[in-house]
């Protein structure tokens, strides 16, 4: 073992039987109590090797003193223990049993979030003489439309009397309508001819356009056209693209002016 170890041994067992190790401050061997200890109680009082010129004790000294002191000490702490007996061991009667101890409550598992309400559904359907005040809105946010709800009652009721009809999406309000009206012509018979599809900027890219032009097909269908048209000025956001998508083909283009035209 080496030197270091055995002082730092001997240290450790000083400090278990509450006693301090004191080692030679003498560097140069030879010199005085070079390599010499002793031991002092807790509270500093010589027990060991610490005579009137310095240290007296050899490593070995102070081990065998250590242990020497241990073996004494558990030998007068067994002799002093009465042996006991299974009596001992056991509780009194009167004892009372220790209580139970009860389980950890449980948290309360955190509510799942509620699920998020279906959308309402879209009722497509034909529109009344009653449905200016639901149009009404609808119409004025379209670009350069200004009604007020008399006029398109008036309109409304115009267009009924000449055989034609307005389809409605609604949900509670008119999310979009599609208009249409039947031309009698000369070389085709009746044709039926789209006049407004627009539906709410909320809902568009959702079917509703098309669901609207099917719905006006079906009620031209039953007015008897074979045929019908849209107009490409409709509002809808590519409108070609969008016709062309439910099988409708470019066959004309369109011309207007007014009825009395400028001088």
């Amino acid at each position: 073992m080496a030197h270091a170890t055995s002082d730092e041994t001997l240290r450790d067992m000083a400090e278990h039987r509450g006693l301090k190790l004191v080692r030679s401050r003498r560097r140069k061997p030879g010199s005085g109590d070079y390599g010499k200890y002793g031991l002092t109680d807790g509270g500093g009082k010589p027990l060991l090797g610490i005579g009137a010129n310095g240290l007296e004790s050899s490593p070995a000294d102070i081990e065998a003193y250590l242990r020497g002191d241990a073996i004494g000490t558990w030998k007068a702490s067994a002799r002093s223990t009465p042996a006991r007996s299974k009596r001992d061991h056991a509780p009194p009667r009167d004892a009372k049993p220790a209580p139970k101890s009860r389980p950890a409550a449980k948290l309360p598992a955190k509510p799942e979030p509620p699920a998020p309400a279906p959308e309402p559904e879209t009722i497509i359907r034909p529109a009344k003489p009653a449905d200016a005040a639901l149009l009404a809105p609808l119409l004025r946010d379209m670009p350069g439309v200004k009604l007020d709800q008399a006029t398109l009652a008036r309109n409304l009721a115009a267009m009924f009397k000449a055989g034609g009809g307005v389809v409605i999406a609604e949900r509670g309000d008119a999310i979009g309508c599609c208009a249409f009206v039947m031309i009698a012509t000369l070389q085709h018979g009746p044709v039926g001819r789209l006049t407004l599809l627009h539906v709410a900027e909320p809902h568009r890219r959702k079917g509703i356009g098309t669901a609207l032009v099917e719905g006006a097909a079906a009620a031209l269908r039953k007015s008897g056209c074979t045929r019908f048209e849209a107009l490409s000025d409709i509002e809808v956001n590519n409108a070609h693209g969008f016709f062309r998508a439910l099988h409708f083909e470019q066959t004309s283009y369109r011309f207007a002016r007014a009825t009395q035209p400028a001088q």
